[in-house]
């Protein structure tokens, strides 16, 4: 008769326990929103007669991407700073402006050692160099390959870029140029101008789906531009 008594008790314990871990599970199972992306600093320079120029940043954080668009009369770009980090190309990226020589492209180091508070863009042989630095959080991973328009031409001043797809809720990020610049960039791009001769534009935290960024440019008659989207 105990030996019964002691099993009921240890099955009714078990299913009690049962009933208080099961909300525990569902509690712990849920996540309500998910990460955001933001731009902590950003900046540029520009050496217009000259294969090399360096930015500079406010000490970055720790764990945070560092996104770097360039500018310039070579195709082949080296990035480097201050922290020795590995900053990688975006596949499929580049562009080129046949006519004026010029060529953009886009690189990223996703997780940084933090502390950097200098960003060389060198190229090569290049007769001008344009280098813009962005420090980013919550960025994981490139999404995709890059989407570039090359000798792009401009209809009723606007220049269109290509068509760059986010698969996740991204940040995306076009730059380029035109023969007179850009002024503006069409919604729900923002326009970015933070340093010398640097001209790009963003969507950050994007819904899903295909984008296309439009540049305004006075004058212009042909230009170029690269994209890439960056899963947050």
């Amino acid at each position: 008769m105990v030996k019964k008594m002691a099993l009921v008790l240890a099955v009714l314990l078990a299913q009690a326990q049962a009933q208080i871990n099961l909300p525990m599970l569902g509690v712990g199972s849920t996540v309500s929103g998910g990460p955001t992306a933001s731009i902590v600093q950003s900046n540029g320079n520009v050496n217009s007669s000259g294969s090399s120029t360096s930015v500079s940043l406010s000490a970055t954080g720790t764990g945070h991407a560092i996104i770097v668009t360039t500018l310039g009369g070579t195709g082949t770009f080296v990035i480097s700073d201050n922290q020795l980090n590995t900053y990688l190309q975006v596949s499929g990226a580049q562009a080129t402006l046949a006519a004026d020589t010029e060529f953009s492209d886009i690189w990223y180091c996703l997780t940084c050692t933090s502390g950097v508070t200098s960003v060389t863009v060198s190229g090569t042989g290049s007769a001008f160099i344009i280098g813009t630095v962005y420090e980013v959080t919550n960025l994981v991973s490139l999404d995709g390959t890059g989407q570039h328009i090359s000798n792009g031409t401009i209809a009723s001043n606007a220049c269109t870029g290509p068509s760059i797809t986010a698969s996740f809720s991204d940040l995306l990020i076009a730059t380029g140029d035109a023969d007179n610049g850009f002024s503006a960039v069409a919604s729900p791009w923002t326009f970015s101008n933070p340093g010398p001769g640097s001209v790009d534009a963003f969507i950050i935290n994007s819904s899903t789906g295909a984008f296309q960024p439009v540049f305004t440019s006075v004058g212009s008659t042909s230009c170029l531009v690269s994209a890439a989207a960056f899963k947050i």
